[in-house]
């Protein structure tokens, strides 16, 4: 019976809620909280889309292959679709809502830092582009220009490959395939 009060006592302390995008708890102050990191979240101006009366403009960048794995791993990142300067179409000022935490995790999850995670980006993330080509396979031959790793291998059915990928921000730059 007391462990039950307790829990029950615990779940209204931390109450968990989706706020359209984030994954949020209540201090006992109710302050708004990240539910994974418990520090409050950061309210800035950031800019998105322009809105029109019956129409919805997406925004995505397919370039970031790995954004929706590593978007699973953190609740409350800058969300993907806009920005904190107006950029192309991103001019609508808006206020958002982030975890400075999720922020950084989700951008080092993105990150390509050195060889081994550029080999791992073409193998895991090969399937999300080129699913007919198959699997990369070794050896790979990689290099590092400025910030962009080269990486070249063949595939089990046959083609070679090579992929240019942007070391900071883990962002496909090119891809060529050829029997």
């Amino acid at each position: 019976m007391r462990a039950s009060l307790l829990l029950a006592a615990a779940m209204l302390v931390s109450c968990r809620t989706w706020d359209s995008n984030h994954l949020t708890v209540l201090s006992r102050s109710g302050q708004t909280l990240c539910a994974k990191h418990h520090v409050p979240l950061v309210s800035v101006r950031a800019y998105g889309a322009p809105v029109y009366r019956d129409r919805v403009i997406l925004v995505n960048d397919n370039s970031l292959l790995y954004s929706g794995v590593a978007l699973s791993n953190v609740p409350n990142p800058i969300p993907v679709d806009v920005s904190l300067r107006p950029t192309g179409i991103l001019r609508r000022p808006m206020t958002i809502s982030y975890c400075p935490l999720c922020e950084k995790e989700y951008r080092d999850f993105l990150r390509v830092p050195d060889e081994r995670a550029a080999i791992k980006y073409v193998r895991d993330a090969l399937p999300m582009w080129t699913p007919a080509r198959g699997v990369a396979t070794g050896p790979y031959q990689t290099s590092l220009s400025g910030d962009v790793w080269t990486v070249s291998c063949s595939t089990t059915e046959g083609y070679r490959i090579m992929v240019k990928i942007g070391k900071e921000e883990g962002r496909l730059l090119s891809y060529h395939a050829a029997k």
